[in-house]
This record gives C-alpha cells, structure tokens and sequence, in this order.
C-alpha cells in the first residue's frame, strides 16, 4: 500500500486508507462473534459480583430490616418497612443494569456498517477490516468495539457506545445502594441499643454479618465513588478512558512533561484543560450517551444517540484540519 493513500500508525495498528483496493477478509466480516465470548475465562469476576449482592441481601434482609418489621413499636415497624422497600427498588434496578452491562452487545462492528460506510474508515489491522471513528479493537473479545472506552472484567464485557450508560447506571446504583446499607444497618444498630426488645436485640451472628455486610458496603462506597465520578467527567467532555489517556499522552509530551504525574494520572478531574474535538458542551455531550428524553435516563436500556459511526462536531470546529481518525 502505497504512502499517498494510506497512513500508518503503529501505537493503534490501524490503517487509515481512502483506497477502495484495500482488501478484506470476508470470513472475518461475516463471522461476527458477540463480545461476550470469554465466559470461561470471565466466569470468576461474574461469579464474585453474584455472590456478594447475594450476601447482602441474605444479611440486610434477614437480620437488619426483619426484625424492625416483628417490633411491637410501629414506628419501629415503619423503619423496617420503608428501609426494606427503598432496599429492594434499588436492588432492582441496580440488577436489571447488570444485566443490561452483561448481555447487551457494546457495540460491535457489523458487516452493515462496514457495507454502508466502505473503506473510507480507520483500518484495524488485526481484524483486517475498516472500523468506525473512535472505536477500538478489544484483545480480549477479539472484536473492534464501537466508542469503545475499556474491557471490565467484572460484567465480562467491554463497555462501549451502547452499553456505557447501563455500565454508569449500574455503577452509580451499586454506590448508593452501599451508602443506603450502610445507613439502615447504622439504624438498625442504634435501635437495638436504644429499645431493649427481644426482636430488635443484636446477637453475636448479628453483630458478625452485619459488620461484614457494612465493611463490604464502606469499601463499595470508596471504590465506586471516585470512579464514577471520573467516568461522569469523562462523559460531560464527550470522552471514553482510551480517548482521555491518548489525548493526555498527546498533552504531556507537547508540553515536554513526564506522563506519570500522580494527580491527572489517576483523576482526569484534576487534570489540565485538554481539548477534544467531539466535546459539544457538557449537556449536549451527557444527552450522547443518556439519549434526548429524560424519563429513560434513570434505565439502563439503550438511549444513545446516534449509530455509532457518525459523530457531531462542534460548529466552530475546522473541518478542513479534521484529522483521518481519533482511534
């Protein structure tokens, strides 16, 4: 392939190509696999994450809000209830968003979109085929991701234009879920030392699970918080993980710095001001991934705007200096 109608980068093996002679693999268009097919591999972390929304449940259920629901107190009684009812809504959506995170395809590239869109795509050279702007090839699904932003071990999947806003949801849910545990099972101690009830009295098995249950729930907490946070700003610039820390890079060595500052290494919140050429402002960008109406935001089904290939560009952008790729 000659220079003048390709450019070759070798940090993202693609190839960036106009000619329509760049030839393609047909087995490997048409044998698309979905991204969820490492489930061997994968099972542990799904297999953790199960075990412990199943634990807490067992615990907060049985030995925080049910004995408040058997006091003689009724306000008591109404304490248990409504932790009980506001436990279980949220438990519900945080599940239906891990499954959505689980089952739903992130967005992978179809022979439609490589019919449609032809050639005049980046190339992934390990697929041997175009793939869209922004996407990415996934080493461990073996497929190119649509806006892909990282692999998650624990849904065994990537988490990509189609699936990042059941991944925030699910995320976000699990952080307050933790935070409301922790809130009802502080509650359930303070009653159990304030009224002397057999019911609402603590035993060793009590004091053992529960404190379990709020040491797991203090740690989710911590975890997801910060994380989350990161991936709402990066959401807010209309940009994925891989987009933020290839701009990054492109950044510190402009600036002739060392890539490993400790501050916007791990915070992209705390990182200098980097422009990115898909940024429309922070709510046109958060509507990207949350889609137009704000009735659907809060479920996990896919809202997203747009088809994945095609990307808004702010008005004031110049088209002229629009680079061949972003990926």
């Amino acid at each position: 392939m000659s220079s003048s109608s390709s450019r070759r980068i070798e940090a993202d093996n693609i190839i960036v190509t106009d000619n329509p002679n760049v030839p393609l693999l047909p087995s490997k268009v048409e044998t698309l696999r979905p991204c969820t097919k490492t489930w061997f591999k994968g099972t542990l972390p799904l297999i953790i994450v199960i075990f412990l929304f199943s634990f807490t449940f067992f615990t907060y259920i049985f030995f925080s809000s049910r004995p408040l629901m058997k006091s003689g107190d009724k306000r008591i009684r109404l304490v248990g209830l409504v932790s009980l009812l506001i436990y279980c809504t949220l438990l519900a959506f945080t599940l239906l968003s891990f499954l959505f995170c689980v089952f739903l395809d992130p967005g992978s590239v179809s022979a439609i979109d490589l019919e449609s869109f032809g050639t005049k795509l980046p190339y992934c050279q390990i697929c041997n085929q175009p793939k869209p702007e922004r996407s990415h090839h996934c080493s461990r699904c073996r497929r190119c991701i649509k806006k892909m932003d990282h692999h998650c071990p624990w849904i065994n999947n990537c988490v990509g234009w189609r699936n990042l806003k059941a991944f925030l949801l699910f995320c976000s849910y699990t952080a307050i879920l933790a935070m409301i545990v922790a809130g009802f099972i502080i509650a359930r101690i303070i009653i159990s030392f304030v009224y002397e009830e057999p019911d609402t009295k603590m035993h060793v098995l009590h004091w053992i699970l529960l404190g379990i249950t709020m040491f797991l729930a203090f740690m989710i907490v911590l975890m997801l918080t910060s994380f989350v946070s990161n991936h709402y700003y990066l959401v807010f610039r209309n940009m994925t993980s891989l987009e933020y820390w290839r701009n990054k890079r492109e950044y510190d060595e402009s600036q002739g710095r060392s890539t490993q500052d400790f501050k916007s290494r791990w915070c992209p919140m705390l990182a200098e001001h980097m422009a990115h050429r898909f940024d429309l402002g922070p709510y046109e960008n958060f509507k990207q991934v949350f889609g137009n109406n704000p009735l659907f935001w809060i479920f996990p089904w896919p809202t997203a705007i747009g088809n994945g290939i095609d990307w808004p560009l702010p008005e004031d952008e110049d088209h002229s200096a629009r680079p061949n790729s972003d990926t």
